[in-house]
């Protein structure tokens, strides 16, 4: 599975959690349950953020270099 398949089944299933919890919220849920807990939600988001990072980095957008502004 390439990054970018799998950034999209990561955004799916964030955005499938994340409606779950509206709709129980909207029912008047006290608890969440399992699919949409908090820790869930950042698990996610989490990876997201590392996978976007790792195709920054594979298509060579993300460059360690000192900026003119730095020296």
């Amino acid at each position: 599975m390439s990054d970018f398949d799998y950034l999209k089944h990561l955004m799916k299933e964030y955005t499938t959690a994340l409606e779950l919890r509206r709709q129980a919220i909207k029912k008047g849920a006290y608890y969440a349950e399992k699919p949409y807990q908090k820790a869930k939600l950042h698990r996610l988001r989490i990876e997201i953020q590392e996978c976007m990072l790792r195709i920054e980095r594979n298509c060579g957008g993300f460059c360690i270099s000192d900026e003119d502004w730095m020296k």
